[in-house]
């Protein structure tokens, strides 16, 4: 009765001499124990059925001329691989030696070159990145004396949160940065003290940049933060003005969802000691990519 034993080492080697069985080039006695072991097993049957049709249907197909080119080069490969292979086994029977003081002096020559490219003795001792610091004061409702001037760099502090938000934009404040004053306003939100902001700005000639995140489908905004850039001459009235409101509510990011809406909002009061006073007020926003 047929038993299948697919996986042994008989197996394997059984069906590795199918070609040899179908060509009848084995002695007599290997070939009637090949067909012995066939018949006993049910998966060498299988596979030794499979093998007969698939020879037989290639035999059965019409003889087509190789052009002469294509055996060439496939000639050609077959020569080159068996070069190939015969340096290879050439290269692994040949004992490779070579002389210890030889390989130390290729090693240190290997070292010094290293050392030569990397050259630690040509760096300098690194000197720490110096940070500015600026001595600013809080300040509520009242007016900092004029010796609180501050350059550049403070201006740069200003607006990293704008430039945070959009790299490309570049809204240098104009003329020195005399005076900023950061206020925080309980916000219960409306449109009517949001309005009364930009009239604010209209009335003393400045600039306004409001940041925030709008809804991408919706387009329902959230303002979070008010920067403002007014005249010295303007900086007191505005600072009044704006306390008188209390609570208050434009870089828009664009958002799947909104977040949950801020209880405040944050408003920087810049005063400068110029501002042309033939622009008019301008409302910027962020573009949102």
């Amino acid at each position: 009765m047929m038993q299948p034993t697919a996986g042994n080492s008989e197996c394997q080697e059984v069906q590795q001499r199918f070609l040899d069985l179908l060509d009848g080039s084995l002695e007599e006695s290997i070939r009637q124990g090949l067909k012995a072991h066939i018949q006993g097993c049910a998966t060498c049957a299988k596979h030794w059925e499979s093998y007969g049709a698939t020879v037989r249907a290639l035999g059965s197909l019409e003889q087509v001329e190789v052009p002469g080119r294509i055996l060439e080069r496939i000639r050609a490969r077959i020569q080159r691989g068996s070069r190939l292979q015969r340096l290879a086994a050439w290269a692994r029977m040949t004992p490779w030696r070579v002389p210890v003081p030889a390989m130390a002096t290729v090693a240190v020559l290997l070292v010094l070159g290293g050392l030569w490219q990397w050259r630690p003795w040509d760096q300098g001792q690194q000197t720490p990145p110096q940070t500015a610091s600026v001595a600013g004061s809080e300040m509520r409702s009242q007016v900092h004396p004029l010796d609180l001037t501050v350059g550049p760099s403070f201006q740069e502090g200003i607006l990293s949160p704008v430039r945070a938000l959009d790299p490309d934009l570049d809204w240098p404040v104009r003329g020195r940065v005399m005076i900023q004053d950061e206020m925080v306003l309980d916000l219960t939100g409306s449109e009517e003290v949001f309005q009364r902001i930009e009239a604010i700005l209209r009335e003393s000639r400045g600039k306004m940049f409001l940041m925030g995140v709008r809804h991408r489908d919706s387009g329902q905004v959230i303002r979070s933060r008010i920067l403002l850039e007014v005249p010295m001459e303007s900086y007191a009235q505005v600072i009044q003005q704006i306390e008188s409101i209390a609570p208050v509510q434009r870089v828009f990011l664009e958002r799947e969802a909104l977040p949950p809406r801020p209880d405040r909002l944050r408003i920087s009061v810049v005063a400068t000691d110029s501002l042309s006073s033939e622009e008019t007020p301008q409302l910027q926003r962020v573009r949102s990519d």
